[in-house]
């Protein structure tokens, strides 16, 4: 009776540790698709910040549109930096097939608070640059051959200033339950993250 009981556990035990390997596996697959969406949002930004340097230095006598592309430029960098960052933690969950269970729960855990923490910042920097996004507007214009007026560009950015910066203060982490903030972030990543914390290892499980 007694060997039954243990061969009965042990076999337990290799159940556990194959479904942990399973969602082990799982949350891989969305840690991977993350990163693929965080290398695009990388890409867009450094195609975004070459074609704004291209445009602008091709209108330097154009100095109201010279001063809101140097500023959207600064603010793609600055959105750059925080997409890297996220790509760097990204990079250090490689060691996690060396942590025990539970210590790979709290692991994707620690990740997933990190990585919101940061989608918000990003968001939150994008959204305060929405009144230099005119200058795209001048840009894609300009591929089309007409022209935006100077002052109707400086229109635009001062209509859509006050937009910005209610939209900066509004979207942070304390008003997730609001349904269009919760859905700009879920844009932003975050919809990845529900499914790494449905991540749940056996805390014997390896």
């Amino acid at each position: 009776m007694r060997n039954t009981l243990l061969r009965f556990d042990k076999l337990l035990q290799v159940q556990q540790r194959c479904l942990d390997a399973i969602e082990y596996d799982q949350a891989r697959k969305v840690l991977n698709a993350l990163r693929r969406s965080r290398v695009k949002q990388l890409l867009v930004l450094i195609f975004s910040n070459i074609v704004t340097i291209h445009f602008t230095l091709g209108h330097l006598s154009n100095l109201p549109l010279v001063i809101m592309a140097g500023l959207l430029v600064l603010f793609n960098a600055m959105g750059m930096a925080g997409t890297i960052w996220q790509l760097q933690v990204l990079q250090q969950q490689e060691h996690w097939e060396n942590l025990q269970g539970s210590q790979k729960r709290t692991g994707l855990l620690q990740t997933a608070v990190l990585l919101q923490s940061w989608m918000i910042r990003v968001l939150r920097i994008r959204l305060l640059a929405l009144p230099l996004y005119s200058v795209y507007v001048m840009i894609g214009l300009a591929f089309a051959s007409w022209n935006l007026a100077t002052e109707l560009l400086v229109s635009m950015a001062a209509i859509l200033l006050p937009v910005g910066i209610w939209l900066f203060y509004k979207v942070k982490y304390t008003n997730l339950h609001i349904k269009w903030v919760a859905g700009l972030v879920n844009r932003a990543g975050r919809k990845y993250l529900p499914e790494l914390l449905g991540f749940n290892p056996s805390v014997s499980g390896s």
